[in-house]
């Protein structure tokens, strides 16, 4: 882990910029606004079926990392996800295996119909307005949320993919533009999210360790987007990269190594590897 953190200091040692009007646009009201509601701006995760996008565990966090939603879901009996005899390969052991122990998460909201979280989300004041952030190489964890509740029959909840924000490519913009493509053992930088929150608050922060549970996903976003913020300031008038409140791996405590990370990736958020 040392190894990394001193490559991502060399790479904070420059000022990032927004690399989508989008982020751009949170930075300013970021700025302007410490309180933005979810209804403006939220964080969200999901935990699906990677095969057949069956969406399992819904998680969304205000900017503040505070959970406005944490729920499992049940289909209706008319809206099932396709059956495996129409998928192109049998479900393994370790896809299976991570379904089910999703299915058996504890969620603060409990297990929803697609009614009763429309009815949430409409409580949040979420709407086709609403900007998304989201830790992933393209728009899934929107589109599939979308797409089953529009198969439900509730369309026009959400707003399309131009809203939204994808934290993770904004991280490779920028990396990518101070240390170059091959920085990191002759490949590219790892920018999976149990890494960088590991690297940026350290293996003693509450929500470390704890990824692909949807919620924990969505609060540990909020938390690296307002680092993201601050890493698009000059670095001498930055705020949380410069000062105890990101607790940095190190002052003695065991560092954890790579290899214990990088296997240990869920297996439905491959598609968010850099």
């Amino acid at each position: 882990m040392n190894e990394l953190l001193s490559l991502f200091k060399k790479a904070a040692s420059e000022q990032w910029r927004p690399k989508t009007e989008f982020m751009a646009e949170i930075i300013k009201r970021m700025e302007s606004n410490g309180n933005i509601p979810a209804s403006e701006v939220v964080n969200i995760d999901l935990e699906f079926g990677v095969r057949s996008r069956e969406v399992l565990q819904i998680g969304l966090a205000d900017l503040q990392g505070k959970g406005v939603l944490d729920c499992l879901t049940r289909y209706s009996e008319e809206i099932i996800a396709p059956p495996s005899s129409r998928l192109a390969t049998p479900a393994n052991w370790p896809l299976m295996n991570h379904e089910r122990n999703v299915r058996r998460f504890s969620a603060q909201n409990g297990s929803l119909n697609a009614k009763e979280i429309v009815r949430k989300l409409q409580e949040i004041g979420i709407s086709s307005k609403t900007i998304f952030l989201s830790w992933a190489n393209w728009g899934f964890d929107l589109s599939y949320l979308r797409d089953w509740l529009e198969e439900e029959g509730f369309h026009d909840v959400l707003p399309g993919d131009e809203n939204l924000c994808l934290l993770l490519q904004e991280f490779r913009d920028n990396v990518r533009r101070v240390l170059g493509r091959k920085c990191f053992r002759g490949g590219r930088f790892p920018l999976t999210l149990p890494v960088m929150f590991l690297l940026l608050f350290g293996e003693n922060h509450p929500l470390s360790g704890r990824n692909h549970h949807a919620l924990v996903d969505a609060q540990q976003l909020a938390l690296i987007a307002q680092v993201f913020n601050d890493l698009c300031k000059p670095p001498n008038e930055r705020v949380y990269w410069r000062s105890s409140l990101i607790k940095m791996p190190g002052s003695g405590k065991r560092q954890r190594p790579l290899e214990e990370f990088f296997p240990s990736l869920s297996l439905n958020k491959k598609a968010r590897l850099s």
